[in-house]
């Protein structure tokens, strides 16, 4: 018998939500543009009808999502800024982990992003890398054995994924794969890989690299492919999941 998706109530926003996501929409539209100084708290306060303290937490969100930024005193104000890619990341961090933590995202939908989005990624580096990259993952080739703790292994293999995707040229594959990387590394973080896993880890890594530095995109495609599947492997078996995951229609 089919399994119904439970019915989720309605979404229903704070006033001081309402007042972040209005201001939001008008910094995405460039109604307020970079640079812009925002109306005074009262100002706003009377244009939303609401009070002085809901505006003061609407500006706090968009603070935390490095959209506006609020200094005091004379001259002071809130003023639209351009989010880095660093605080973008950051952001979709927090957020994604506690989609997560709230069982509304599946370790199967976080996999099938990161296998959607960092194959590409890996076909790009192989047509894009420079000597530097191919130098740097060669680095951390070298520098990994069986001698390193299971933690400084752990890093070296999270900094070879990092820059195959810096070496595809396109930022916004990292933007969109970081923050996936962020989660699942938080969780195997809290397992022990084996001798024998992480020796495998590090044959696959050497053929990844191998493509790229050859400039074979279909061979980096098959070798990054693969790799994937055994990390899913990996994470399926030590992945306990909540009695709350969705469970998805057969």
């Amino acid at each position: 018998m089919e399994q119904r998706q439970p019915i989720r109530p309605p979404e229903i926003l704070s006033a001081s939500a309402q007042v972040a996501r209005h201001l939001r929409e008008m910094i995405v539209r460039g109604e307020l543009s970079l640079g812009a100084k925002l109306p005074t708290e009262a100002e706003l306060a009377d244009s939303f009808e609401v009070s002085r303290a809901t505006v003061r937490e609407a500006l706090k969100t968009l603070g935390a999502q490095n959209m506006i930024r609020t200094t005091r005193g004379a001259g002071g104000g809130s003023r639209v800024t351009a989010p880095t890619f660093g605080s973008m990341t950051e952001v979709l961090q927090s957020n994604l982990a506690l989609l997560f933590d709230a069982n509304d995202v599946t370790l199967s939908e976080l996999l099938e992003a990161r296998q959607t989005l960092e194959v590409p990624a890996t076909r790009l580096a192989a047509e894009r890398r420079t000597e530097e990259h191919v130098r740097r993952l060669e680095a951390t080739l070298v520098n990994d054995s069986g001698a390193l703790s299971s933690g400084d292994r752990f890093e070296l293999h999270r900094d070879f994924h990092a820059l195959i995707l810096e070496a595809s040229g396109n930022r916004l594959l990292t933007l969109a794969t970081e923050p996936i990387f962020v989660v699942l590394r938080t969780r195997i973080a809290r397992s022990r890989a084996d001798g024998e896993f992480q020796a495998a880890i590090t044959e696959d890594h050497h053929a990844i690299a191998g493509a790229v530095r050859d400039g074979d995109p279909e061979r980096a495609t098959r070798e990054m492919e693969r790799h994937l599947e055994l990390l899913r492997g990996h994470y399926e078996r030590i992945w306990r999941p909540s009695s709350r995951e969705p469970r998805r229609r057969a």
